[in-house]
């Protein structure tokens, strides 16, 4: 077995988490890692912090005396996934100079991340696109290439890939042809993003565009809002440059019937919807392991005030937290999807949207 490198025992720093607990670090507190054995464990009602005098009290528990050695045993896949690399190759902390910064350098150019969106015309203006493109260039300090996949020459991005005429795939299917490794100069390892154009950055998003991923994964938001159905959200996807192509080549055998099918079957109420019910429902069948970024890091904005409050709610319930957005996101809110077909950003008039979308 490969050692790691854990970060919890060099920077001695924990994390608390909204339902009270402590846990080893931020990585670890998410949907997945929860579940994973050894990190489940520190998840007992008797090692919350309100049931402790002590933080000493908790991390000296036989919990997590365990959790600390089978990190030299038998670390969780979380662990692996995020310590399974040199101390100072850190998503969130960067050197500051002398060799081991040019090390850091040198490691973040190979690793460059492919950030790719797709535009047409219709429902959204150009600004869209360079307006997500300046919330990533100023909430994100990773390097990244912000690719545009549009039928607009114009749009602003460090590269834009003319929408084919005439193409049987329509509107936001598009965004599947990222799945296809032969597109956009994509070598093996690469790290892909797809990201929706109707979404506000409103704080530092390395945790999200930094999410490590695994060969035979897909990463995507926790979708803690609406129906359990899919449970991605086809606004962010990450994968590895070929290990979800089954996705791109399943409907490109027949895109005219997949862009209809969950509309035919009753499952979405537009026509045209359901490609995030179809990356999930392939990605499912080809066993490739979803794993969810932290729910409490993504908000749902929409022009409906009633269904805002009704997030208020769910996202007080999930999160032990006061309020999601109403005057302003909440400070763990990192991005914000206006997500809906009846929603656009620039119908929304908040002063907070007007602060952050420029």
């Amino acid at each position: 077995m490969n050692k790691i490198n854990p970060k919890c025992l060099a920077f001695k720093e924990l994390a608390y988490t909204a339902e009270g607990y402590l846990s080893p670090c931020c990585w670890c507190d998410n949907p997945v890692a929860w579940n994973e054995p050894q990190i489940k464990k520190l998840k007992k009602e008797h090692l919350k912090l309100k049931n402790n005098e002590k933080v000493e009290d908790i991390i000296y528990s036989k919990e997590w005396k365990d959790f600390f050695k089978e990190l030299d045993t038998n670390p969780a896949e979380t662990c692996k996934r995020f310590c399974g690399v040199p101390l100072n190759y850190s998503v969130n902390k960067r050197p500051e100079s002398g060799s081991q910064f040019r090390r850091w350098i040198s490691h973040k150019q190979r690793t460059k991340i492919k950030i790719g969106c797709v535009y047409f015309e219709g429902k959204y203006s150009p600004d869209y696109i360079e307006k997500l493109y300046n919330g990533l260039k100023k909430h994100c300090t990773l390097p990244f290439e912000f690719i545009c996949y549009s039928d607009n020459p114009n749009v602003k991005a460090d590269r834009v890939i003319p929408l084919p005429k005439d193409s049987k795939i329509k509107r936001h299917w598009h965004k599947l042809t990222f799945f296809n490794p032969e597109f956009i100069d994509q070598k093996e390892g690469d790290e892909i993003i797809i990201m929706d154009i109707d979404q506000i950055i409103v704080s530092n998003i390395d945790d999200i565009i930094g999410w490590p991923v695994v060969d035979n994964e897909l990463v995507s938001y926790d979708k803690w809002w609406g129906l359990p159905k899919p449970k991605v959200q086809g606004g962010f996807f990450k994968f590895k440059s070929g290990q979800c192509k089954v996705i791109w080549d399943t409907y490109i055998k027949d895109p005219e019937k997949w862009q209809l099918h969950y509309y035919n079957t009753g499952q979405v109420h537009y026509k045209y919807f359901g490609e995030q019910n179809f990356v999930e429902d392939i990605a499912t069948k080809n066993d490739k392991e979803i794993t969810l970024i932290n729910g409490d890091w993504i908000g749902k904005y929409t022009l409906d005030k009633e269904q805002n409050l009704e997030n208020n709610v769910e996202y007080c319930k999930r999160f032990d937290e006061d309020y999601m957005i109403l005057d302003k996101p909440n400070p763990n809110l990192k991005i914000i999807h206006f997500a809906g077909p009846e929603t656009s950003i620039h119908d929304c008039k908040e002063k907070w949207i007007e602060d952050n979308w420029k």
